[in-house]
């Protein structure tokens, strides 16, 4: 007894093998060329961001007033020194004697030229801290930062980071 089986003729299956490698191949370009597009220009948003930070950012602390019972603070004088670059938020940070840190975003625009006490406007340190004093206070100016195509990051300018100990002048308790 003779059984009459027929499969698919290598030339068939040749061709089929090489078109699902083709199709394959095209799916794995077009995804990679998305990855790549988008990891460039993320790269090069962030990296003229940073040049930005370096060169067009300036900003000087004035006077600090908080309270010793909770390290409250109640007002943070920011000044933005720069001539070109408008910054719109601020990160600030309470550090410590025990060396913990209690980090807050001021989403408080602030344009060149400007000075505005942004702890009166936009920050909420008000949870008691117990028995801890305050060792320093840091403040990080943010802005966005957009690209000749279109691209644009937020940048936290830490270069321009002002580190204020709790024991300079400019700081004063209420």
């Amino acid at each position: 007894m003779r059984k009459n089986k027929k499969g698919i003729s290598p030339l068939i299956a040749t061709v089929l093998l090489i078109g699902f490698t083709i199709v394959l191949a095209a799916l794995v370009m077009r995804w990679g060329g998305t990855l790549f597009r988008e990891t460039t220009q993320t790269t090069g948003c962030e990296s003229q961001g940073r040049i930005a930070c370096s060169s067009q950012v300036e900003i000087s602390v004035g006077s600090i007033a908080y309270g010793t019972a909770q390290s409250v603070i109640n007002s943070l004088i920011v000044n933005n020194l720069a001539a070109t670059q408008d910054l719109e938020a601020f990160n600030v940070q309470r550090e410590f004697d025990d060396g913990s840190v209690e980090n807050q975003q001021a989403n408080i625009p602030l344009v060149t030229g400007a000075s505005l006490n942004i702890a009166s406007v936009a920050l909420d340190f008000s949870n008691p801290i117990g028995s801890q004093s305050l060792s320093k206070i840091h403040v990080s100016p943010i802005f966005t930062q957009t690209t000749s195509d279109g691209a644009s990051c937020r940048i936290v300018c830490s270069e321009q980071k002002i580190t204020v100990p709790a024991t300079d002048p400019r700081v004063t308790i209420t």
